[in-house]
């Protein structure tokens, strides 16, 4: 990667203002798995990182994305579909927006349309899931510095208690901390990374003995939601445990307008190795544990229900490879799979002797129909 440009230009997308995060209308639940400004992204919004040996830069997908490969894809497209139409139903300017774009095809109106797309979903679940992870922790913190907190209301209020009552029994060492899993090729924002004061007795006898550093994951979605719990929730939360932190940097682009890895002129002031440092550096003595993870589950709607919820990572893994095959198995072409001949092509070719050479003119693509697996007859 060339270092001749001096001015880095970035094109994440801008955090949110110190007076919008003051207020509780806008305290509404970020995009999972958001990276930290300082991470650039492609037009997929998936991190760019610098690979392990500094050759390059690659997009690594999002590790709340990495284990959705082997869901049942009918079963959310469904919900997607039910959750975009309703939001868009209670979001106008939506409407107005998705009016504006084009076309379905460009790549930039692709682009526009998943965007507004996700925000209609993120406006269906808003009445499920109005605080984030990130802002309830934002809130307890100011709660802890003794600040009032009156303003948000009595139901915003219960749900922070609900919060509190869940992470303060834990010694939490880290937070929001971006991590990267070089071998999965995913990266993401962890919500927590704690140690357990005490042993942590679960109803099936299995006891996660005091001293454990466990990384725990921030939910507010519906108590329903518990149910429908797959492997995209114990694949983000390996992608968390055994990866390593990284730190960014600089990034400096070739041109500021466009959002992909070729577009990488360099990348300066990395720390550690090419940006990954170990756990004992960022705060995380020994790193975390690798048996088990937790995930802090406060219903928005239902605060009294919260409940910690423990994730088997051995589980995990066998999900992750999963995943990892399929998410191979979808970088092959779709020429790779798929050559059609058209009927005229067909006729031609169905009434030549069985003894002739193929002509020139009947070839398709450099192949012809009589290098397919099957013989033609006549």
């Amino acid at each position: 990667m060339s270092t001749d440009i001096d001015q880095p230009a970035r094109f994440t997308r801008p955090g949110k203002t110190v007076h919008e995060d003051e207020r509780i209308d806008r305290i509404v639940a970020d995009r999972e798995d958001e990276p930290p400004p300082g991470v650039p992204r492609d037009h997929n919004e998936q991190p760019l990182i610098v690979l392990p040996d500094g050759s390059g830069v690659m997009a690594y997908r999002r590790a709340s994305k990495y284990g959705g490969r082997i869901r049942d894809e009918r079963m959310i497209h469904d919900w997607e579909k039910r959750g975009i139409v309703w939001g868009m139903s209670r979001k106008p300017h939506l409407v107005v927006s998705a009016g504006s774009v084009a076309t379905q095809t460009a790549k930039d109106d692709r682009v526009k349309l998943q965007d507004i797309g996700q925000r209609a979903l993120t406006a269906a679940d808003a009445d499920a899931a109005a605080m984030s992870g990130t802002a309830l922790h934002k809130l307890s913190e100011r709660s802890d510095a003794g600040e009032d907190l009156t303003y948000l209301g009595p139901h915003p209020l219960t749900v922070l208690a609900a919060y509190r009552r869940l992470l303060d029994p834990f010694e939490i060492l880290a937070t929001e901390m971006f991590v990267v899993h070089d071998r999965l090729g995913s990266a993401g924002t962890l919500d927590r990374a704690v140690r357990l004061p005490f042993d942590l007795v679960w109803s099936d006898g299995v006891i996660i003995p005091a001293g454990t550093i466990l990384i725990i994951d921030v939910k507010t979605g519906k108590i329903t939601s518990y149910g429908y719990w797959d492997t995209e929730f114990t694949c983000q939360q390996l992608v968390y445990d055994e990866g390593v932190p990284y730190l960014p940097g600089v990034t400096v682009l070739t041109d500021p307008g466009k959002r992909s890895a070729q577009n990488v002129a360099s990348v300066t002031g990395q720390p550690g190795h090419h940006g990954r440092i170990t756990w004992d550096e960022a705060g995380v003595p020994g790193g975390p544990c690798h048996r088990w993870a937790l995930i802090a589950h406060v219903p928005y709607e239902a605060p009294e229900r919260a409940q910690l919820v423990r994730i088997d990572l051995d589980e995990a893994r066998k999900d992750a490879e999963v995943a990892r095959q399929a998410w191979e198995r979808a970088r092959v072409g779709h020429g790779s799979r798929f050559l059609a001949m058209g009927a005229d092509l067909l006729d031609r070719a169905a009434s030549l002797p069985d003894n002739r050479t193929m002509p020139d003119e009947l070839q398709d693509n450099g192949q012809t129909i009589r290098d397919a697996d099957t013989a033609l007859s006549t």
